[in-house]
This record gives C-alpha cells, structure tokens and sequence, in this order.
C-alpha cells in the first residue's frame, strides 16, 4: 500500500485540480456542488455545505483502495472573487478514512 500512496496523491491531485470551478455565491445548499459526481452532506456538522463536500476519485481499475472519496473544503470567499487559492492535501494515516481531518482533527473549524 505504500508504494501505491505516491501514485494516489498524483491521481487525487490530477482529479481535483482543474474540476473545481467557482460555486455559487449563496449558500443554498439544495444547490449542486462545484464537482462533477460530488455530494453535499447536509446533516454532518463537520462537513457543512456549500463550503464543504465530498466526491468520489475515479481510479483505473489496477488499483485497489478500500476508498476512494475525498472531503474538499473550500475558502470561505472562494465564490466571490477571481483570486487563485492555495491548495493543501492533509493525508490521514490508518486507520483514519475522508471523514478523519473535518471530524476529529476539526480542519473545518480553522
């Protein structure tokens, strides 16, 4: 699994970095998210919409993960303006899965 790790960081970065276009300005969560196969999860406080939602990473099928979603959060002001945001992949470790970073180490609120 270890040396699948470098090979699913490129794959997650190849996937999320030029399909997230700019989400609506109001915060409707009824809305679609910003991601093509993506899902707002409406009744988990530690990932609130429409700043934060999961999507599945589609793999090649040689590889083998137990899951493959994501959590993508957004910036507060990513709707409202043209500015280019910095991008930061926090990895959990095992047995942590997508949920570890916004439920117990509490990203979302930072």
């Amino acid at each position: 699994m270890l040396r699948l790790l470098p090979v699913i960081t490129l794959l997650l970065a190849a996937a999320c970095s030029g399909g997230i276009d700019r989400p609506p300005p109001r915060s409707d969560a009824s809305l679609a998210p910003p991601l093509p196969g993506a899902r707002y999860l409406p009744d988990n406080p530690s990932c609130p919409p429409p700043r934060c939602f999961e999507a599945d990473i589609p793999l090649p099928e040689a590889i083998r993960v137990t899951d493959a979603r994501v959590r993508i959060i957004l910036p507060r002001d990513y709707g409202d303006t043209s500015r280019r945001w910095p991008v930061l992949y926090l990895l959990h470790d095992a047995p942590g899965d997508v949920t570890t970073w916004t439920e117990v180490g509490q990203v979302y609120a930072a």
